[in-house]
């Protein structure tokens, strides 16, 4: 309810003095009432993480993958 009631102050207020993008005013309203909004900030960087580096390791295991299935890929010689 608290949120609900920022956003819509913030808009109001915004609106009556014509600003351009009022909009973001409610956006900012509703990011700032948020009481776990760093939290939350931290896990989205862990999980943007996550898949970039799950990216990057699915993409070198396919370039190697596709050498191999190339044949050009030299494998030293065995000694017997």
């Amino acid at each position: 309810m608290k949120t609900t009631f920022a956003a819509c102050l913030s808009y109001a207020i915004v609106a009556y003095f014509d600003l351009p993008q009022s909009f973001w005013a409610a956006v900012v309203a509703i990011f700032v009432t948020q009481a776990n909004v760093g939290a939350s900030l931290g896990q989205a960087f862990y999980w943007f993480l996550g898949s970039l580096l799950g990216g990057v390791d699915a993409a070198l295991a396919d370039t190697k993958a596709i050498t191999v299935a190339a044949g050009t890929v030299s494998t030293p010689a065995r000694s017997v």
